[in-house]
């Protein structure tokens, strides 16, 4: 009489991903005054990559706005720059921060003297 014998070895693998998480930034002299040059940036300390870094202007995206640079640092972080601000660039910035787990946001508002 014979018998055979079956193993099987089942293993579970969870795909986990971590939603992007930004630290909180804020335009250092504000408000500013017309001409001024500013730079901000958006950093993600944490969430799984790859991450796209976005920016907002009063809900349009910035890089519609020629005066305005948007320049990515490494994998995790994105920095505006505006070389001489004026009225038009008062208002709030939004950083948006995108991977496959989700959406982050994080919004800080820039003043203009005079505006």
């Amino acid at each position: 009489m014979g018998f055979s014998l079956l193993s099987t070895n089942i293993s579970n693998s969870f795909d986990t991903t971590v939603v992007p998480r930004i630290t909180p930034f804020y335009f250092e002299d504000n408000p500013v005054h017309s001409g001024q040059y500013v730079q901000v940036s958006c950093s993600v300390t944490e969430g799984d990559l790859p991450i796209k870094i976005d920016w907002e202007l009063n809900n349009d995206m910035v890089h519609n706005i020629p005066e305005i640079s948007i320049t990515p640092v490494g994998k995790r972080t994105s920095s505006l720059e505006i070389e001489a601000v004026t009225y038009k660039h008062a208002g709030n910035y939004t950083c948006i921060a995108t991977n496959t787990a989700g959406i982050a946001t994080f919004r800080t508002e820039l003043h203009v003297n005079g505006y």
